[in-house]
């Protein structure tokens, strides 16, 4: 029988072996948004079978639901595919003038949060009004992973600002690291891990994904460590 870290070995190179063959020069924009489209899906299988698992378990349920984003205020790592399809999508989907009021806030964002990151409690600058994800259709698998079973701890640590322990499915996140690490590997000379809204207003910039799909390294100066 396979054992848990054999399994996840397995899914990373899995994943692995799909994302660089995706990313084959001639790099094409199409088979990028389709490999990383197809980690979010198996992200999101995986998510619901661990979470039903729990809750016949009776570990709980997710407290998360729409509209609810005391989460929002946090680090984001993602994957430089996974920027350039949430770039992608944000150019086929606002107007010219709603990208440039974006780029804007991400900018300012950018600046707000670099000396002090989680204690500034900017809101992600992709919310919106609403409390809705604005990119919630192309969101990182690491958003997709995170769970909270109760929503007082949740505003306790994040909009109280105390140190309220948020308990969640570690299972999620594992899982959702291993598909992350997977799409990582596809991009040798990138950094494996970059920051969402430094890396998402990189690929925003005039050429930036053209560059990528010529195989230059364009989010050199947006990695986490």
């Amino acid at each position: 029988m396979m054992t848990r870290e054999q399994w996840l070995v397995n899914l990373e190179s899995a994943v692995a072996t799909n994302a660089t063959a995706a990313l084959a020069k001639p790099r094409k924009i199409a088979k990028i948004l389709s490999v990383v489209q197809a980690a979010g899906s198996q992200a999101d299988h995986l998510q619901s079978q661990l979470l039903d698992r729990a809750e016949q378990a009776g570990s709980g349920v997710p407290a998360c639901r729409a509209g609810c984003a005391y989460c929002c205020v946090i680090r984001v790592a993602t994957t430089p595919v996974e920027a350039i399809r949430i770039a992608d999508w944000l150019t086929r989907n606002r107007t010219e003038d709603e990208l440039a009021t974006l780029r804007r806030e991400l900018e300012d964002y950018n600046r707000a949060v670099e000396a002090e990151y989680f204690a500034t409690r900017r809101p992600c600058p992709f919310l919106r009004a609403d409390s809705y994800c604005g990119i919630y259709e192309v969101r990182p698998v690491s958003c997709r992973s995170y769970f909270s079973f109760d929503l007082s701890a949740c505003v306790d640590h994040f909009q109280n600002n105390l140190p309220s322990r948020i308990p969640k499915l570690d299972d999620t996140l594992v899982f959702g690291r291993t598909i992350s690490a997977g799409l990582a590997r596809a991009t040798p000379g990138e950094p494996r891990f970059v920051d969402l809204h430094r890396s998402v207003l990189r690929a925003l910039e005039p050429g930036a994904r053209e560059r990528f799909l010529g195989g230059e390294v364009i989010f050199a100066d947006c990695a986490v460590t």
